[in-house]
């Protein structure tokens, strides 16, 4: 991750356990994760399952994180 000032990392955290808690379960954990160059990626856990989380800027960036989930799920299945 970048650097990212404590306010701005804490109100993150805070929309990553809003999504999370909305779409998989409540998180027991949120972690910042470091090396992402343009995104906010967080490593987040629930009773339920890991997640990684990642965070951009720019909405464009959405159809990329799509094709990288959709990726996932097809090598999860094999």
């Amino acid at each position: 991750m970048t650097n990212v000032e404590t306010p701005l990392r804490t109100e993150l955290e805070d929309v990553v356990r809003n999504v999370v808690a909305r779409h998989v379960a409540a998180p027991t954990r949120v972690a910042p994760l470091r090396g992402g160059l343009s995104n906010h990626v967080f490593d987040v856990e629930t009773d339920l399952e890991q997640v990684v989380v990642r965070l951009a800027d720019q909405p464009d960036k959405l159809e990329g994180y799509e094709r990288e989930r959709q990726a996932a799920d097809r090598a999860r299945a094999v």
